[in-house]
């Protein structure tokens, strides 16, 4: 429970480099009041030190930001993490949820994503080849689940690439929906679009058994990287035997993302996919910030 002293902390998105710098001196400002206490992850040298005193005192940023804080009276412990080249990033209290910038369900916002998503990541089309190669190494098994189909990318490369195959797409976003039936003209026929939150307990229910459970840059859309576990346990409940999870998400850490709240390292993915219960665990693909698993 947030105490009177640390109440305003709120969990926030920066909106640039601005509300960066801002969040850096009130961050300095709580410290010096004795509010916040620095933490770190691991032992710092006396340059890391130095560094980080100097950019919470004064805003000088380095390329990625990332800083722990504890609050002296309560306990709660905060993460401040961004891009410093553009202010991606936010302000979040450990275990709060981390809010999402964009609006997925307004077919206004889902057409800028799907407008940009290729043209700011195009290896993700390196995901679609592995995935499709993968599925296409297991003949005769063609049932597949999508988790957070969107505006149907993956979905056509599969269906084109495996003519015996049909996919479940499911996603919260009948928005998504609509622009992936476009998207898959014909194919269309051999997809059934089914609109549901995988944050919600019950969307396994009454789907499976799947050959293949494939989900590509949406785990993160859990909004906390707390979320990831009970998900792979949903997915690892309506595989069928031999089944196999092709999961590919952004990682934290060098090459990656900023933000440890939102997104996993490496090591934590493979983790939480063996505690799911997933015995064979195998880095397929890293590239561009994101990581391809194969689990079964």
């Amino acid at each position: 429970m947030p105490c009177p002293e640390c109440r305003q902390l709120t969990t926030h998105l920066f909106r640039g480099v601005d509300d960066l710098v801002n969040a850096l001196r009130l961050a300095a400002e709580e410290t010096e009041r004795g509010v916040l206490s620095r933490v770190a992850a691991r032992e710092l040298s006396n340059a890391e030190q130095q560094a980080l005193d100097s950019s919470l005192s004064s805003g000088a940023l380095p390329n990625q930001v990332q800083y722990r804080f504890k609050c002296e009276v309560c306990g709660d412990r905060f993460s401040l993490a961004a891009n410093a080249t553009n202010g991606e990033g936010g302000w979040t209290r450990e275990g709060d949820d981390v809010p999402s910038p964009i609006d997925l369900n307004s077919p206004k916002d889902a057409a800028a994503w799907e407008e940009s998503a290729m043209q700011k990541r195009p290896w993700r089309a390196d995901f679609f080849e592995h995935i499709a190669t993968e599925i296409a190494a297991a003949p005769g098994r063609g049932r597949i689940l999508e988790l957070g189909s969107g505006p149907g990318f993956l979905a056509r490369q599969l269906l084109e690439r495996l003519p015996g195959a049909t996919m479940h797409l499911l996603d919260q976003s009948n928005a998504m929906h609509s622009l992936a039936r476009e998207r898959l003209g014909e194919l269309a026929a051999r997809a059934t679009f089914l609109t549901a939150s995988f944050k919600e307990p019950d969307w396994p229910d009454r789907l499976g058994p799947y050959d293949f459970v494939v989900t590509l840059q949406a785990v993160h859309e859990l909004r906390h990287k707390r979320h990831a576990l009970p998900l792979h346990r949903q997915v690892r409940s309506v595989l069928a035997p031999g089944g196999v999870y092709l999961m590919a998400d952004h990682f934290c850490g060098p090459g990656g993302m900023a933000n440890d709240q939102l997104y996993l390292r490496i090591d934590e993915q493979q983790a939480a996919l063996r505690e799911a219960g997933f015995t064979h665990v195998t880095e397929l693909l890293r590239e561009g910030g994101l990581v391809l698993h194969r689990a079964a």
